[in-house]
């Protein structure tokens, strides 16, 4: 009996008792600070969800994002490499053109950076 009661207990009480009480990080955070901002944060909040699985997602003042972190020697967060370059790639962006059916937006030199048809849902 007393063999049946520790294996109850290890296999069914541990794993609960285990997520019951996560790391102390775990879940949603609001930013507060924001070293080298210059400007007031914004009334919206800027959040970081950080979840067991090693998923983290949040919101900033207009956008969601989302991605993995890593817990080692230091701690990583990792976004998607194209999110990252579409965002970063509109600071080059200076004229526009709209023609064929297309939104072309253009760098310094009026090469194309992006290149947009409309969207209506479907496609």
């Amino acid at each position: 009996m007393k063999h049946f009661v520790f294996v109850f207990l290890v296999i069914f009480l541990l794993p609960i008792t285990a997520n019951a009480f996560p790391a102390p990080f775990i879940g949603t955070w609001k930013l507060v600070e924001f070293a080298g901002y210059q400007g007031t944060l914004p009334s919206r909040d800027m959040t970081l969800e950080l979840k067991m699985d090693n998923n983290f997602s949040g919101s900033g003042p207009c956008n969601r994002f989302g991605g993995t972190y890593t817990i080692g020697d230091n701690l990583e967060f990792t976004m998607s490499q194209i999110e990252n370059d579409y965002f970063a790639a509109f600071a080059n962006v200076k004229f526009m053109s709209i023609g064929g059916g297309k939104l072309i937006l253009l760098d310094e030199s009026r090469n194309p950076v992006f290149v947009y048809h409309p969207h209506f849902g479907n496609d």
